[in-house]
């Protein structure tokens, strides 16, 4: 990342159930831009910041709501 380039904190809740008593917040420093979706943001940790993320996606075509996930 660019001195100048703006970043968000995403948080996510973790779990690895054979490993953790309870699930923990895990916080990203992310690129952002004014056009930017969640989706994006996530699949920017899992792409460059952490391969172990996993979430249920699909073809980001807002009609079965596959992409769907429980925001703040």
């Amino acid at each position: 990342m660019s001195e100048n380039q703006r970043t968000i904190e995403i948080e996510v809740l973790r779990y690895h159930p054979e490993k953790d008593q309870v699930p923990y917040q895990q916080v990203f420093q992310v690129p952002f831009t004014d056009d930017m979706s969640v989706l994006q943001g996530v699949q920017y940790i899992k792409d460059y910041l952490d391969g172990s993320l996993s979430f249920r996606w699909s073809c980001r075509m807002a009609i079965c709501g596959s992409c769907g996930m429980m925001i703040n």
